[in-house]
């Protein structure tokens, strides 16, 4: 099997394991932690809706997009928001991801 298609097989899932990675880099209170974690697995779930294994800057905008036109909250949105680009800030320190992914 090629890597593109072992690439392609792969299924984002929620890992408890990653998560705290990411928390401990966030230094966030335990109210926030919980908060991120629901608005991770949101984020999570949209890409598997939309079978996106690896989110492009395109995919980001669309997320954001569709963050914008629930009925949520203002505070509710940036809080989505807020958690997916902390996120990607710490996937780019850890070098998960590049600063400038496309």
């Amino acid at each position: 099997m090629t890597q593109a298609l072992i690439e392609q097989s792969k299924a984002i899932t929620f890992n408890n394991s990653f998560f705290d990675s990411f928390i401990e880099y966030a230094q966030v209170k335990d109210t926030t932690i919980q908060g991120y974690k629901v608005c991770i697995r949101q984020f999570i779930k949209y890409l598997q809706d939309n079978n996106i294994v690896t989110p492009t800057r395109n995919d980001i905008k669309a997320y954001v997009k569709y963050i914008e036109n629930q009925t949520f909250t203002a505070g509710t949105k940036h809080q989505y928001l807020r958690a997916v680009k902390h996120f990607f800030k710490w996937l780019a320190s850890e070098r998960t991801i590049s600063k400038r992914s496309r």
